[in-house]
C-alpha cells in the first residue's frame, strides 16, 4: 500500500507505540499491521475508523524506533509503497497472524551459592558440579553448555531450582 491507515486503539490497557504489531480490520479480512505513528485526530471521521482488534506481541515493538524512524525515510526518499518498506524489514513469520516474537535469548551464570557449592567435595552430583565449573568461568548460552554434558537441560534445572545458577538476558555481542 502506497499510504498508511488511520485506526482507533484496542480497548485494553496496551498503549501503542511505533513499531508494534497490530491486528486490524481490512474490508472483510483482518489482517496484521505495524503502529508507524501516533496522532491525537485524523482526517478520516471517528465514526468511520476502525478499531485494532488486537496486539499479537503485547507491549514488545517488532521494530525498534530507529529502525521505523529509517523505514520512513526509505520509502519517502525512494518513493516506495509504505507496506513493502514496512513488511520487508519484518521477518517473514511476523507478517502472519498466530506468530509471536521469538523470547530474547538468554545465558546463565552461577550464583553466589553456586560458587559456594563449589568448595564442598563433589559427591554424587558429579553432572552438576561439572555445569558448575563451566559457569565459573563466566557467563554461558544453552549452545555452550551443551558441549558440557549431553544432559546439560535437566541439570541446569536442577542447578537453577536449587539457587546455584541464575537465568538473565544475553548480552549482546
Amino acid at each position: 500500500m502506497r499510504q498508511v491507515f488511520d485506526y482507533l486503539p484496542a480497548d485494553n490497557d496496551i498503549q501503542p507505540v511505533p513499531g508494534i504489531r497490530v491486528m486490524v480490520p481490512f474490508g472483510r479480512r483482518k489482517m496484521i499491521g505495524v503502529v508507524i505513528g501516533l496522532a491525537n485526530g485524523s482526517d478520516v471521521p471517528p465514526e468511520k475508523l476502525a478499531q485494532v482488534i488486537s496486539y499479537p506481541d503485547g507491549v514488545l515493538p517488532a521494530l525498534s524506533t530507529e529502525l521505523t524512524g529509517l523505514l520512513q525515510w526509505c520509502w519517502r526518499y525512494y518513493q516506495h509503497a509504505v507496506g513493502e518498506v514496512v513488511f520487508n524489514a519484518l521477518p517473514p513469520l511476523l507478517r502472519k497472524p498466530g506468530a509471536e516474537i521469538p523470547p530474547p535469548p538468554v545465558e546463565y551464570v552461577i550464583s553466589g551459592a553456586g560458587q559456594k557449592r563449589l568448595l564442598d567435595p563433589a559427591g554424587r552430583i558429579k553432572a552438576q558440579i561439572r555445569l558448575l565449573q563451566a559457569l565459573q568461568d563466566g557467563a554461558s548460552t544453552a549452545a555452550q553448555l551443551r558441549l558440557v554434558s549431553p544432559a546439560w537441560s535437566k541439570t541446569l534445572q536442577r542447578l537453577m531450582e536449587q539457587g546455584w545458577v541464575l537465568e538473565q538476558p544475553s548480552r549482546p555481542a
